[in-house]
């Protein structure tokens, strides 16, 4: 339980530091959903974040747990950003975490990329997590 506490540190910080309005919320919808899905592993969350807010190509490499995958559709789910199976593009360009060091000259071609995904299984994030890379 520790660890499971210090993952929602970590999660707190970094939308802190990504500046969003919506913090409590944030934390209390992805706390529920790494509660159901059992993901508690902050280093791996810690990675995970860094390898994003950095644009980082070594996102492709690390080995992203299910228990995160499913983390982050559950999360997306209650947030609104995914809806039927789609990212719903209007929610997407309104949150500061999604939209999070997304370069002007790039928004549209991420956007396009998530257009694209169907989302009927977790791993169908790692789809979102790699239109951060274009």
């Amino acid at each position: 339980m520790q660890s499971f506490k210090l993952s929602f540190v970590l999660f707190a910080t970094l939308m802190i530091v990504y500046g969003s309005p919506e913090l409590d919320g944030n934390i209390k919808l992805f706390e529920e959903c790494a509660v159901t899905n059992g993901f508690n592993d902050r280093e791996k969350l810690m990675q995970i974040f860094e390898a994003i807010k950095n644009g980082d190509k070594k996102l492709q490499t690390l080995e992203i747990p299910q228990e995160f995958l499913c983390t982050e559709r559950c999360f997306h789910e209650k947030m609104g950003l995914i809806e039927i199976g789609k990212f719903n593009l209007d929610k997407v360009k309104a949150n500061k975490y999604m939209m999070l060091d997304i370069p002007a000259d790039k928004i549209e071609s991420y956007l396009n990329c998530l257009k694209e995904i169907e989302v009927t299984e977790c791993e169908d994030l790692i789809k979102s997590l790699e239109c951060r890379q274009i």
